[in-house]
């Protein structure tokens, strides 16, 4: 630390010192100097980052379109579904035949078009048997209704009551 005469007072201050403690002029070195700032550089997307995106995109294309063809090269479900009033309560019940030599595990789901409430039902069918879901398994089958029998070895069925 060095002594260093004020220029306008000429009393000796401290070269540390950012103004005269007598009269509170300005050093012209300043102990402390601020860092210019600079505007913030924009950030630029890398090549590689573009291409990591059009991967992703083109993965997400590749896995729908395999998925839609995979569904339609699959035999369609062996099944016949027909549907009669309830003996014994509201609605109609929904039976769906097996028509094959092996036990079916299908998930079906219903879903009314009016109030748009869906539910998923579980039926395991023995081969060249039936299942059936009636109000006892908590869906009251109206006309309209509309039914989608699925398994991951065949092609959907759809139908509407």
């Amino acid at each position: 630390m060095a002594l260093t005469a004020c220029k306008e007072c000429h009393k000796e201050i401290s070269d540390k010192a950012s103004t005269c403690p007598s009269c509170g002029a300005p050093t012209t070195t300043p102990s402390v100097t601020a860092a210019p700032t600079q505007p913030k550089a924009k950030r630029k997307t890398t090549p590689a980052a573009w291409a990591g995106l059009i991967l992703i995109v083109a993965g997400i294309v590749w896995y729908s379109q395999t998925r839609e063809y995979r569904e339609q090269s699959l035999p369609p479900i062996p099944v016949a579904v027909q549907h009669r009033p309830a003996m014994l309560g509201p609605g109609e019940v929904l039976r769906v035949n097996n028509t094959s030599g092996q036990s079916i595990f299908a998930v079906v789901t219903l879903t009314n078009p009016t109030t748009k409430e869906t539910k998923s039902f579980l039926l395991d069918i023995p081969a060249k048997q039936f299942a059936e879901i009636e109000h006892r398994e908590g869906w009251v089958l109206a006309p309209g209704d509309t039914v989608v029998i699925s398994n991951d070895a065949f092609q959907s069925w759809q139908g509407s009551i």
